[in-house]
């Protein structure tokens, strides 16, 4: 009797442990959504990075920035088209400069539904406000101007999804620029949280 017993026990637990898998994997799922295989939008934050000058001395600057736009799924891959706004803040000799660059981006790559690795392309104008401690002022006192510039940015990245509607994202990535008085660039290692909705 006692043996009939652990058999009907024994039948019971191994019946319900595919149950209790699904149930878990359906959890998952559910807690994961559709991921980067779902059409929605997106607002990237980045609240501190750093970025180095492109020049044999280099100086290191900080950045921040936003971005906005919408991921667009396609199979296996996807998509990310929208707009950027960078704040670089940097002091180099006597001189202190802010580069303000905003303009259109795009990100094309490989998507799952927990990750999305990609190619990175951004363009659009820099507008740099600058003071001086000394130069060439007549008086020989701090002078301030404005500068302009087209930039075009050159990376790649990745996303991971940490839950349903937030990533976090990594994107190392070179920024090109000439213009009045601005030739060179960054390259910056960007961290960032992402929101989808």
């Amino acid at each position: 009797m006692m043996l009939g017993g652990l058999t009907v026990a024994l039948a019971l637990t191994l019946g319900s442990q595919p149950g209790a898998a699904a149930e878990a994997t359906a959890a998952g799922a559910e807690a994961i959504g559709g991921g980067f295989q779902q059409a929605r939008g997106y607002l990237h934050v980045a609240p501190g990075m750093l970025a180095a000058t492109l020049a044999p001395r280099s100086t290191a600057f900080y950045s921040w920035g936003l971005s906005a736009g919408y991921h667009l799924p396609i199979s296996k891959f996807a998509m990310q088209v929208g707009a950027f706004f960078d704040h670089v803040v940097g002091v180099s000799g006597y001189e202190a400069s802010h580069f303000l660059s905003f303009g259109p981006e795009l990100r094309l790559g490989g998507a799952s539904r927990t990750t999305f690795g990609y190619f990175l392309l951004r363009l659009g104008p820099t507008v740099v406000p600058f003071t001086r401690s000394q130069g060439p002022a007549a008086d020989g006192g701090p002078f301030e101007g404005v500068r302009m510039a087209g930039m075009l940015t050159l990376g790649g990245g990745v996303q991971a999804l940490v839950h349903r509607n937030v990533a976090l994202g990594w994107e190392p990535a070179f920024d090109l620029m000439a213009g009045q008085g601005v030739t060179g660039g960054f390259f910056r290692m960007r961290a960032f949280v992402a929101l989808l909705f």
